[in-house]
């Protein structure tokens, strides 16, 4: 279906105290009530959704991740007939690693302008983050990407690990290789 970003906020955060910092960024609180995720955050913790858009499908948080796109090609019809013909996994693995490459790079070269819309967003994302945690009205922000199949409020999603880093650290190549499922906290 669509890629999503959701976010989190320490229980206690002061959202009204933070609207006007969304609201220059062009971002939103709008809650999530997916008890799925919720039960696998610190009790209290505020689950939102902060981009206004339909999806977040042209993000540039992870889209240097091949990850995802490589676990839907093993599963994709193209692979299966492949298995059938006798290829191997390996062979089979490589095959979708060289397909994805070409088209990554095909699409680059294609849209002229994707150099400088990412490093648009990217920046437009950093200065988001800094700002929140500059105010001292938040001390940690998460982010947590996912591809999702069903409802923002009931999709099943398994949050493989949560990573801290520290905001200072964050540049357009961090965003970029944000990985699907990790909740990232910005501090």
């Amino acid at each position: 279906m669509c890629y999503y970003i959701t976010a989190t906020l320490p229980k206690g955060t002061k959202i009204d105290t933070l609207v006007p910092i969304f609201d220059n960024y062009e971002m939103t609180l709008s809650p999530v009530n997916n008890e799925n995720v919720k039960s696998q955050l610190p009790f209290g913790e505020l689950y939102f959704r902060p981009t206004q858009g339909y999806c977040d499908c042209d993000t540039v948080l992870g889209s240097l991740d091949i990850s995802q796109k490589h676990e839907a090609l093993v599963d994709s019809k193209k692979v299966k007939k492949l298995r059938k013909k006798g290829w191997s996994k390996e062979k089979i693995n490589n095959w979708i690693t060289e397909k994805m490459l070409k088209e990554r790079a095909k699409k680059q070269k294609k849209d002229k302008y994707w150099p400088d819309f990412r490093n648009q967003q990217a920046t437009r994302w950093i200065n988001f983050l800094r700002e929140l945690l500059d105010t001292g009205l938040t001390f940690r922000v998460g982010i947590l990407i996912h591809w999702y199949n069903g409802g923002l409020d009931s999709e099943e999603i398994e949050i493989k690990k949560t990573q801290r880093v520290n905001v200072e650290s964050i540049n357009a190549e961090v965003l970029m290789n944000l990985k699907e499922d990790v909740l990232y906290e910005f501090f």
